[in-house]
């Protein structure tokens, strides 16, 4: 489920957002893009339909401060379930 929703769920959304003309920073899948663009890779854009499509980047700080929230609200959550876990 995991799996899914990363690899297939959540790039769909994304790149439906950015087809109406809505920047999805708040998407963790959008800021993996700050990897890249910290690195200075160029952003290429691959399938069918990508050359009319706006390759867009998140800013720095946004991009970290998303990625922050869902590492921390993450671990806080397995922290609930894992104790959960225990009392049963």
């Amino acid at each position: 489920m995991k799996y899914w929703l990363l690899m297939m769920i959540l790039p769909i959304i994304s790149g439906v957002l950015i087809f109406v003309d809505v920047e999805p920073w708040f998407l963790v899948t959008y800021s993996a893009g700050l990897i890249t663009g910290v690195l200075g890779l160029p952003v290429e854009m691959h399938g069918p339909g990508a050359e009319g499509m706006a390759a867009l980047q998140p800013e720095f700080y946004t991009g970290f401060a998303v990625m922050l929230a869902y590492i921390i609200i993450l671990i806080l959550l397995s922290l609930v379930f894992a104790s959960r876990r225990k009392m049963e």
